[in-house]
């Protein structure tokens, strides 16, 4: 089978700067080496979570027929989110395109600069239409605007954002996997506890010289 038509666990949409690069392979890295504790095998043991690659968009180019092979194989989308990728026309198509092939649920931002409202495109913003009934029997309708749970990578400075990954791949993995985050976290705090007691264990065991 052509390797770009083989089926991808997610994609990173990016534009084509220093911090959005390095954030996006730093994240491949962590997830691709990330462990599943052998108690959370068995929960999603048929779903994996390795396979990547990075949908690098540059201002004012469309995505080549490779991108939109990659982008059309890919179970989740993730975009690394700023002011600047906001306004991107491309980082916008790539997520329209994404939305029309497979929804909306399996889109994870990265929210790497600004705010909510300030970094992630209009499209990941839902409306919604609420009614509540008082007790005097009156009834109002309210526009609520639904914004995506998000990756918050956010920092003082690109070493900052680095070193948040290693505690959030744990967040991304449960989303690729189709479990709750609390499920994965427990289980890895578990098995990070043990790690600890083994190692006490054997550095009592050493004789002191």
């Amino acid at each position: 089978m052509d390797e770009i038509a083989q089926t991808r666990d997610y994609c990173i949409c990016l534009m084509d700067r220093l911090e959005d690069r390095a954030v996006s392979e730093r994240l491949i890295e962590e997830v691709g080496s990330y462990k599943l504790p052998k108690k959370a095998k068995g929960l999603q043991s048929d779903m994996t979570y390795a396979n990547s690659s990075l949908l690098v968009i540059k201002p004012g180019e469309a995505l080549n027929a490779e991108q939109q092979a990659i982008l059309s194989a890919s179970r989740w989308l993730m975009v690394i989110c700023t002011p600047l990728a906001r306004e991107d026309e491309g980082i916008r198509g790539v997520i329209r395109c994404f939305m029309r092939q497979k929804g909306r649920d399996p889109i994870l931002p990265i929210l790497l600069e600004g705010e909510p409202q300030s970094a992630f495109p209009p499209e990941f913003f839902k409306e919604r239409v609420t009614q509540m009934t008082f007790a005097n029997g009156q009834t109002q309708t309210f526009n609520e605007v639904i914004e995506p749970l998000a990756i918050d990578l956010r920092s003082s400075d690109l070493k900052g954002s680095l070193s948040l990954i290693r505690h959030a791949k744990i967040k991304v993995v449960a989303a690729l996997i189709g479990v709750s985050y609390d499920t994965l976290e427990q289980r890895h705090d578990k098995r990070m506890r043990r790690r600890l007691r083994i190692l006490a264990s054997v550095i009592l065991s050493v004789p002191i010289i």
